[in-house]
């Protein structure tokens, strides 16, 4: 994971995979360096942050293509 200027990192500041469209990391592997310590909440921390990312990135969508892209995978929207 790394800045927007950094050609080197795999995923971006919002756990994006570089050059694959609608790909995200969200799991130990991004953080750049690790503790020496348990790795569960730090994952946890992960975890909440990539759905706040999801969640952010679907209210800007909108709702008419939010129902696209669900309807594609099978998910009904109310």
């Amino acid at each position: 994971m790394g800045n927007a200027d950094d050609k080197l990192a795999v995923l971006d500041e919002k756990l994006r995979v570089r050059g694959v469209a609608g790909l995200r990391v969200a799991d130990c592997s991004v953080m750049p360096t690790l503790h020496g310590g348990h790795t569960q909440m730090p994952a946890y921390g992960i975890g909440e942050r990539a759905a706040d990312f999801l969640k952010e990135a679907l209210a800007s969508a909108g709702r008419e293509n939010l129902a696209r892209i669900d309807s594609a995978q099978g998910v009904a929207i109310k």
